[in-house]
């Protein structure tokens, strides 16, 4: 893969990753966090951070609730939430 790619293929790899990652350790992760788990660091940020910010507003990851006193929020993916 190229590491410079933002088509829909990358994309969809990269989401892919980031959710492996959460379905391995399935904690509060940082995007710091996270990027430093994904096992092969082909993405460059610039494709890496637009697709974690798609997936929080479209509601698959979510905030942890002290984000305010955090510096770097954690997040969780949504399916892995515990319901009431």
């Amino acid at each position: 893969m190229n590491h410079d790619c933002d088509c829909w293929v990358c994309q969809y790899a990269v989401r892919s990753d980031i959710e492996a990652i959460f379905e391995r350790d399935r904690c509060w992760l940082g995007l710091f966090q996270v990027r430093a788990r994904v096992p092969v660091q082909w993405h460059a940020w610039k494709v890496f951070v637009p697709v974690w910010i798609q997936m929080i507003n479209q509601g698959l990851l979510i905030e942890s609730f002290d984000s305010k006193h955090d510096q770097f929020p954690r997040y969780l993916l949504t399916r892995l939430a515990v319901r009431p």
